[in-house]
Order: structure tokens, then C-alpha cells, then sequence
């Protein structure tokens, strides 16, 4: 009996403290570029990138793209977009988040940020 009653403690425990520490944030972006931009988010608090190593998000209309992230809950996220097939046009930190910016990073606490507008 206290032995199921320490096992279900435990697993309370670790259900509330997994939970605890997980986070989502959606970030809204468009483009009014005319060629097809390519996005990547960073963390500045661990070594994760959305969506992996390999991959981006692509925008190649001027809708807005909705991008939900799972983060961890306080984490900082930068925004990484560029001209697909031409990195020298780019926004935020750039491709390989190697720029600095003034305006492209985000807290991960849950809801949705304001539409980014990536324009010329």
C-alpha cells in the first residue's frame, strides 16, 4: 500500500513538473516579398531550432502563416527569415541566426505574438 502510494506520488510529481516547464507560443508572419522567403526560429536559451537543422518554413504568399512552437515556458525564440536563393535580403537574425536585431525575438508564454510583416 504505501508502496502505490509513493509510486503515485511520483508520477504526480514528474506529470506537474513536466507540464510545469512546457510552454507553447505561435508566432503570426507574412510576407510582401515578391520571391519566397525562408523562416527559421532560434532559441536563445538552449540549442533547438524550429523546425529542425534541415528544414524551414517557407512563405511564398502574402497570407498570414500561423507557426506553433512548443518552447519551454520562459525561453526566448528569435526569428530568422531570408530571400529563398539569396541571403543578403534577410530579416532578423538572418539565416544561421548570425545578425543581430532590435525587434525579432519573443518570450515563450503561451498565445500568439503580433503579425511580423516581412516587407522589402
Amino acid at each position: 500500500m504505501l508502496k502505490r502510494l509513493l509510486i503515485s506520488s511520483a508520477l504526480l510529481i514528474s506529470v506537474f513538473a513536466g507540464s510545469a516547464s512546457a510552454d507553447s507560443l505561435t508566432v503570426r508572419m507574412e510576407s510582401e516579398h515578391e520571391n519566397s522567403v525562408a523562416v527559421m526560429f532560434y532559441s536563445t536559451s538552449r540549442d533547438h531550432i524550429w523546425p529542425d537543422n534541415k528544414d524551414v518554413f517557407l512563405i511564398d504568399d502574402d497570407g498570414v502563416h500561423t507557426y506553433p512552437l512548443q518552447c519551454q515556458a520562459g525561453e526566448q525564440i528569435c526569428y530568422g527569415a531570408w530571400v529563398r536563393g539569396g541571403p543578403k535580403s534577410f530579416w532578423g537574425v538572418g539565416p544561421d541566426n548570425k545578425q543581430s536585431c532590435d525587434d525579432c525575438c519573443f518570450q515563450c508564454e503561451g498565445g500568439e505574438t503580433r503579425i511580423i510583416s516581412l516587407t522589402e
